[in-house]
């Protein structure tokens, strides 16, 4: 799964857009505490964990949303190929190369990224 977040253009995307979410939280967390400098210590930290907590929620929606777009993608393939069983490459310790459907995966991953940015 962690290679398909790194390679798939949705992947890459997603990081891009929680990063740039990170920056954006860190800025105005930034801003409020210049805006507010009489903010107690135990303030300004309650609001650095609330915007940590609200960007964690944030991260593991967009897992969950890749997740589900990879479940239906892996199922389809595997239908396709009459496979029973698909396990994570991780928990493997050895498969023949031909078995690995993780390039398929990111091809489709992508051709439904792209279908949906035209949208």
């Amino acid at each position: 799964m962690q290679r398909i977040a790194t390679e798939s253009a949705a992947g890459r995307a997603e990081n891009q857009r929680l990063q740039a979410l990170a920056q954006k939280m860190s800025a105005d967390l930034l801003a409020k505490q210049k805006e507010q400098p009489q903010l107690a210590p135990q303030e300004l930290q309650r609001l650095a964990q609330q915007s940590q907590t609200d960007f964690q929620t944030t991260q593991r929606q967009a897992q969950v949303e890749l997740r589900a777009k990879v479940v239906s993608i892996v199922a389809e393939i595997a239908a396709q190929r009459g496979v029973d069983v698909v396990m994570n490459a991780d928990i493997l310790v050895w498969s023949a190369s031909q078995l690995d459907i993780t390039n398929d995966v990111i091809a489709k991953l992508d051709v439904l990224s792209n279908a949906n940015a035209g949208k």
